[in-house]
């Protein structure tokens, strides 16, 4: 914000103009927000009264004030903390900080961070109930978040702490989200219903002076939409496992929609966890016990409202109006790839939904008022027989639970699920869209958003499209607030997504192109968009401006191409030889192929492969002496196998541009302590030890040299496989996947990625930077380009769709930006998906992509 204005013309009659839409279009939004309303209404008089001469600033600051403490969360919020400015004294400074002061919207946290100070902290003793809590919102700002390197919240309970931290999303106003999930424990906390103190903690980032200002702290809660997490109903700890996660991902979808709800497991069904709810999701629990059973159909009898995922019990689906099918596994990796909505304006969801399931438990419709209303396409397109999702006046049944990819289709799902089981979901999911419209790029407000973009339509190819684009989504605002008006939240809805729509086509239109830039795509599945037509995937992406292409095609015990070396995939039995197919398809097309080996994991290996690997001791051990389908990287067999895989590859295809080593490290620091990683470190140190793995674990005698050696003994490898290379075909370039962050001495995972950089054994990396802050992607290229012998050497991975980070096309295209400004020759995306194919692509090849003149 502090930039913005520093930078922008104040031309006062336009701000008036603009100022006053958006109120127009936000009036009866703050009735979602009633502390906002007295303030409102002020300012509403004074604009209507036409004393615009006398009002400007006025109107200018407080336009201002109001998107700068804008509340994000749902009205089922509890206010943690308001940070008014009269209470800056009740934050004591903790560990030396300076003590905080007020501020105009809050309380400013001075932090002193050009000193040599590496945090600062702030405690707050208080007296709260926060165990109904599902995460926390806080809205704070600050003009310099490079100077932070990630935020830390805390909660004292007991004789201990809730411990969290996260990095800030950019400068200016912003909301951070901190889900219940994030935190660890410190100490031995007694419980959420006992919290006795807050501190707050930011670490320090660039050596340099700021402030931390914070607005407001708020729960996520709510007692009508209760989420159920697996437990008991799951049948062992590998499916609880998947359960936790899959709730964990439910929730965090539900929070960013803006509807607010509680978390309980299914053991807590028995004992009347859903006496306050009207609505419950089920996203993974199998098979649920008796007395589980008997509280669900209690529930429903009462009017209750279900949604299941992906559940088996016969029971359950007969009391919803729906009759369950049989347990059906894919046959072919390509059968379940895409939901299908068949009405996607009357139930307003996006028409189609990438998800690639391999195996379904589908729910047909049984008893009347019970209808299909989303199914299965294959890869090609093909409709399958399978319904995807199935409604009832009971509840919904989806045939599998939600997976990570396609995040924001299934947030849209998930809202419109929910909404006809509870119909009031419509208004806090409308007032969330509302103020997320204009939060795009590293935009923090709708009238911030079209002034930044409209001060770049020179960029544009098409300026007066562009400069349309902006005047719809202007002109939405009107519509918008008639909607509220009107009572038309579900209106309201549709309209708000499709003014940050318009806005992400307009900042996509203003990026500029870099020509001769490297754009590179992993593809995890090693087949394409569609098995068995890589000429489809690669017309598509040259088409898109992609220049290469990395191709996972070989696993630690198996390849999806004739090998001597590894065993043969079902990718290789289905479809033929991956390398030779996406050579013949992309080389034509003047596009690089980058061959991708993830290494050690067993992932698709015969059985008879892996238990012969375990025969031979070649497996990785744990420090607590259990065994990992995972090869081990110390073991001279297993170092031998891989050199023999890159040397086939790259002799046998001479044509392929590169190789590229993913996990080309330990998975972390539980492992490798087997016999054979013993032989060669005592070989190595020449020194036996008294006590394996005792002496090298955590307080061993021997345990920092053991962690430098394992780390020295991966770099090694790298320079063996690049010497390797060479001889076979020094036309092949060499790269990896890496951490982003750089530890010493290779931190638990045993990688220290700046010497293969400085020795040369590596042509480029490719460090995997996924994270949706702005600030902490900076951060990270910094430090990574600065190493010696970086230069042109670092092409930052963007995770669009990964686990960690989930990348609309505004966010893509600021990375990328951030990226190019600190000197890098190109980027990585993972990964190739439907959102890739559908949205991230074409929004890049309106600006970033596009071909020159």
């Amino acid at each position: 914000m502090t930039r913005f204005l520093a930078t922008a013309p104040l031309n006062f009659s336009t701000l008036w103009k603009t100022f006053s839409r958006f109120f127009h279009a936000m009036e009866n939004f703050f009735a979602f927000f009633p502390r906002y309303g007295k303030l409102f209404s002020t300012l509403w008089k004074i604009e209507k009264r036409g004393k615009r001469g006398q009002s400007y600033n006025l109107m200018f600051w407080a336009a201002l004030a109001l998107l700068f403490i804008l509340p994000t969360a749902a009205p089922a919020a509890r206010i943690v903390d308001a940070f008014a400015p009269a209470t800056a004294s009740a934050w004591q400074p903790f560990l030396g900080a300076p003590a905080p002061v007020s501020a105009a919207s809050g309380i400013a946290f001075p932090l002193p961070f050009s000193r040599n100070v590496d945090r600062a902290a702030w405690d707050k003793s208080v007296s709260l109930d926060l165990s109904a809590a599902t995460a926390f919102e806080i809205e704070l700002s600050c003009p310099a978040p490079e100077a932070i390197r990630q935020f830390g919240l805390y909660f004292k309970s007991g004789a201990g702490w809730y411990a969290a931290s996260t990095p800030l999303p950019g400068g200016g106003p912003r909301t951070l989200v901190v889900a219940k999930s994030d935190f660890t424990t410190e100490g031995t906390p007694a419980g959420w219903a006992q919290i006795s103190g807050i501190r707050l903690s930011p670490w320090k980032g660039e050596a340099r002076d700021t402030a931390l200002v914070m607005h407001r702290m708020a729960t996520v809660e709510g007692r009508a939409l209760v989420l159920v997490q697996g437990t008991s109903s799951c049948p062992d700890n590998g499916a609880r496992a998947v359960a936790a996660k899959t709730t964990e991902r439910v929730s965090r979808l539900l929070i960013e929609a803006g509807i607010g709800h509680t978390i309980i497991t299914d053991d807590d069904l028995p004992k009347g966890a859903l006496a306050q709810a009207t609505t419950a999701l089920l996203p993974y629990n199998p098979t649920p016990t008796a007395p589980q059973l008997k509280a669900l159909t209690a529930f429903l009898k009462r009017g209750g409202k279900l949604g299941v995922f992906y559940g088996a019990s016969p029971t359950l689906a007969r009391a919803m109006g729906f009759k369950l099918g049989p347990y059906i596994k894919a046959k072919r990796p390509d059968r379940w790839r895409t939901i299908v909505i068949d009405d996607p304006i009357a139930w307003l969801m996006p028409p189609r939904i990438w998800q690639q399931s391999p195996n379904l438990m589908p729910a047909y419709p049984a008893k009347k008022g019970s209808r299909t209303i989303a199914f299965w396409e294959n890869a090609r397109g093909v409709r399958q027989p399978e319904p995807a999702v199935v409604v009832s006046p009971h509840g919904f049944w989806m045939s599998h639970i939600l997976l990570n990819d396609d995040a924001t289709s299934k947030k849209e799902l998930l809202v419109s699920l929910c909404a006809h089981l509870d119909p009031t979901v419509w208004a806090p999911a409308a007032a969330r869209a509302i103020q997320e419209a204009g939060r795009i790029n590293d935009f923090h407000s709708l009238p911030h958003a079209l002034a930044e973009i409209e001060r770049a339509l020179p960029t544009a190819v098409r300026p007066d499209e562009t400069r349309a684009l902006l005047d719809d989504a202007r002109a939405l605002s009107a519509q918008i607030h008639a909607a509220l008006t009107a009572g038309q939240s579900r209106q309201a809805l549709r309209l708000a997504r499709r003014q940050r729509n318009l806005l992400l086509r307009a900042d996509a239109a203003v990026q500029p192109p870099r020509p001769g830039e490297f754009v590179g795509v992993w593809d995890h599945d090693g087949t394409g968009y569609v098995p068995g037509d890589w000429t489809l995937t690669a017309t598509h992406l040259a088409a898109h401006g992609v220049t290469a292409i990395f191709p996972n095609l070989a696993w630690g015990g198996c390849a999806h191409y004739p090998s001597k070396h590894l065993p043969g995939s079902d990718t290789l039995r289905l479809y033929g030889d991956q390398v030779a197919a996406v050579l013949a398809a992309a080389k034509p097309l003047g596009m690089q192929v980058h061959v991708w080996m993830v290494l050690w994991q067993l992932t698709g290996a015969p059985d008879t492969f892996v238990a012969r690997m375990k025969k031979e001791g070649r497996l990785q051990i744990t420090s607590s002496g259990s065994t990992r389908q995972w090869l081990s990287p110390h073991h001279p067999a297993n170092r031998r196998l891989l050199r023999e895989a890159v040397v086939e590859l790259a002799t046998t295809y001479p044509t392929i541009d590169g190789i590229h080593l993913d996990y080309i490290r330990l998975p972390d620091s539980l492992s490798c302590y087997s016999a054979s990683t013993r032989t060669q470190f005592e070989s190595a140190t020449q020194q036996k030890c008294k006590t394996w793995p005792a002496d090298v674990l955590p307080g061993g005698r021997r345990q920092s040299e053991f962690r430098r050696w394992r780390t020295d003994d991966i770099t090694a490898l790298v320079t063996e496989l690049r010497a390797a290379l060479r001889q076979a075909n020094p036309t092949v370039k060499l790269s990896a996947a890496v951490f982003g962050a750089i530890q010493p001495d290779g931190g638990n995972i045993a990688q220290y990625w700046p010497d293969w950089l400085r020795t040369g054994s590596v042509d480029f990396l490719v460090p995997l930077n996924y994270t949706e802050s702005s600030t902490e992607f900076a951060a990270l290229v910094r430090r990574q380009v600065a190493q010696p012998n970086a230069a042109g050497r670092i092409l930052p991975g963007l995770g669009v769709t990964a686990a960690e980070s989930r990348l609309d096309p505004a966010q893509v295209a600021r990375q990328i930006t951030l990226l190019r400004q600190l000197g890098c020759p190109g980027f990585v995306l993972f990964d190739l998906s439907g959102t890739l194919r559908d949205e991230t692509l074409p929004a890049l090849r309106q600006g970033i992509t596009r071909p020159g003149p």
